[in-house]
């Protein structure tokens, strides 16, 4: 079987901070399964602009035309990958204008026929991690917007679980590296990282076994 590549992105405008440790934790967990290599971005020192809504990535074969900045070096991790792991803190009861920047920018990923760009993402694995400041601050919300994004993009969805991870991974920390100590009366946060990424490795490794078996054809999404 082919090397799965997973990738992890951790939408914080902090640079290092606790989403950066889940999602790095997460990539460790992946890392140790064989066969399995990891690849990790960190949008707070990336240059990722809004998405200007112009269509042009329609028209043209190739990704977004309009825009010049760090998205050039995501659009080939993310198409090359097997799996996305994408963490954000919550802003106000959801992800960040960051990590949003980054889901509207791969509209051009989600459908450009000039390109052969239809579902680049398709059948790849996702999973969402989230932190906020407060216990109930919004984690589940954002986690749903993260798993729109995988769902919109026709990706698999992978939990947590065991270990009390059912969407993901969300945590509670207020302060930098707080995170690390997050746990009781429930389960580490660090440890449902551990799951979240050992699953994630898993269902890709199933994945590429599948396709080797079935080839390309049944991954389509319509019948051909």
């Amino acid at each position: 079987m082919k090397e799965i590549t997973i990738v992890g992105i951790s939408g914080s405008p902090r640079k290092k901070g606790n989403t950066a440790l889940m999602v790095r934790r997460a990539l460790e967990s992946a890392g140790r399964v064989e066969g399995v290599r990891t690849e990790f971005f960190d949008l707070s020192g990336m240059k990722i602009q809004n998405c200007i809504g112009c269509e042009a990535c329609r028209k043209q074969e190739s990704l977004c035309v309009a825009l010049k900045d760090d998205m050039a070096t995501l659009y080939p991790a993310l198409m090359k990958s097997q799996a996305i792991i994408l963490g954000s803190p919550v802003y106000f009861g959801d992800v960040t204008g960051l990590t949003k920047a980054l889901m509207d920018r791969t509209t051009c990923l989600g459908g450009t026929p000039a390109a052969g760009l239809q579902y680049a993402l398709k059948w790849k694995i996702g999973a969402g991690i989230t932190v906020g400041g407060a216990r109930y601050g919004g984690q589940e919300f954002a986690l749903k917007t993260i798993h729109n994004f995988f769902l919109i993009h026709g990706m698999l969805l992978v939990s947590g679980i065991p270990s009390s991870g059912y969407w993901g991974a969300a945590g509670r920390a207020a302060q930098r590296d707080e995170i690390l100590q997050d746990g009781p009366p429930g389960p580490p946060v660090m440890e449902i990282c551990d799951h979240l990424g050992w699953r994630v490795a898993m269902a890709a490794k199933y994945m590429a076994a599948a396709k080797e078996v079935l080839g390309e054809a049944p991954l389509h999404f319509t019948k051909k």
